[in-house]
């Protein structure tokens, strides 16, 4: 390999989030959803320029500026967009929040399948909207919609958005083209408007192809705002810089007139090299990254089954993380996160987060050297032969 994912880079006194959460010094951290490796060069490079430029003004994108942005798309996912559909956010979280206030009036219903990010019920009810779950159907390792369910609660008149979240955090499904064919057919039908939030979209494991809903047809297209980033897949969370993709010239208006009063229209002058430059020159990084990870997940995969048999590992389609059941263990919510804190000096994310769905599950962050992952799976692995 030609970059080095194997370097332990100690970020125990960054202010990084994910490694706040720690007993002590020798804490390891898998919960937080950002990448253990160093951003790519060329990322770096573009923002070194930028800061020895030494002036940080007003910033804003030009004609051209997303060129990149839209060759990648059409690259990657099949999928042509206009410059004239794309619009800045600070952040997919940020786009969602927006999108429930443009399309939304308190009161009004969102929808989105469970197990999920728990900043879509946050997004959802400090906005005074009503949160709706639709259960994803667990059922022989493997997670699927309930379409009958998603119909009937896209039927009530209060119901105006769905924010999809594909790949799925945390189920790490990749749905397929029937699956979200079917998605947007019930929305359009009932003018359920889709929020899909696809920031882990460039984290795909094959043979599964990641397929952006708006490419489907005219008609899901009219119906969608789709939010993406460059910051999970290039581990730039922290410069907050995603777009958002709208056909429909309608929605496109009232999309903005939200963005302008919460004066969220200006990006970071750092984010905006960073995003030009992943997406101009970071596709050769980005497909180490993606063999790496998988040889991650394919340790922790044998490590499991050859020596923790009480853990069941659901096999991620895409992202960079892991859902693994714990039903075994005998268990649950907040318990199963503090006790490989407090037994095995790990810290995850307890399934429970995701809501109830997850009450038997916890979720592992892959996108760490392989060293960190053997050491996790070997504490982890004495922490349960020594429960009592």
């Amino acid at each position: 390999m030609s970059y080095n994912f194997d370097e332990i880079i100690d970020r125990r006194k960054t202010d990084s989030i994910k490694w706040s959460f720690r007993n002590n010094d020798d804490s390891i951290a898998l919960g937080w959803a950002d990448m253990d490796f160093r951003t790519p060069k060329v990322i770096t490079d573009a923002v070194r320029r930028e800061a020895d430029f030494g002036l940080y003004g007003y910033v804003a994108p030009g004609p051209g500026w997303y060129d990149p942005f839209i060759n990648w798309c059409e690259r990657r996912y099949h999928w042509q967009i206009k410059e004239a559909w794309l619009s800045y956010t600070p952040g997919v979280i940020a786009a969602l929040g927006s999108a429930v206030r443009a399309f939304t009036q308190k009161g009004d219903q969102v929808i989105f399948q469970t197990p999920a990010f728990c900043l879509f019920t946050e997004l959802t009810e400090t906005n005074d909207r009503e949160a709706v779950h639709n259960p994803l159907i667990y059922q022989d390792g493997r997670y699927c919609i309930d379409f009958d369910d998603l119909e009937a609660k896209a039927k009530n008149p209060k119901a105006k958005l769905l924010i999809l979240c594909n790949p799925h955090n945390p189920s790490c499904r990749v749905f397929t083209r029937e699956e979200l064919t079917r998605i947007g057919k019930i929305c359009v039908k009932n003018n359920v408007i889709i929020a899909s939030d696809e920031v882990h979209c460039d984290m795909i494991h094959k043979p599964h192809q990641h397929i952006c809903i708006a490419s489907i047809s005219e008609e899901i297209a009219q119906n969608t705002i789709t939010c993406l980033s460059a910051t999970k897949t290039f581990n730039m969370a922290g410069l907050q810089i995603s777009a958002n993709v709208i056909k429909n010239p309608q929605m496109r208006e009232k999309y903005a007139k939200e963005l302008v009063s919460r004066d969220s229209k200006r990006p970071n002058i750092f984010g905006m090299a960073a995003f030009r430059a992943a997406y101009e020159s970071g596709e050769e990084w980005l497909e180490e990254l993606l063999v790496y990870i998988k040889g991650n997940l394919d340790y922790l995969t044998d490590f499991i089954g050859k020596n923790i048999p009480q853990l069941k590992v659901i096999w991620p389609e895409g992202t960079y993380l892991v859902w693994i059941d714990c039903t075994d263990l005998g268990l649950s919510g907040m318990e199963l996160g503090d006790f490989f804190a407090k037994y095995a000096n790990v810290f995850l994310s307890a399934g429970i987060f995701y809501g109830i769905e997850g009450n038997n599950f916890i979720r592992i962050n892959l996108a760490c050297p392989r060293s960190i992952i053997q050491e996790t799976l070997i504490r982890m692995g004495k922490a349960i032969q020594n429960k009592k």
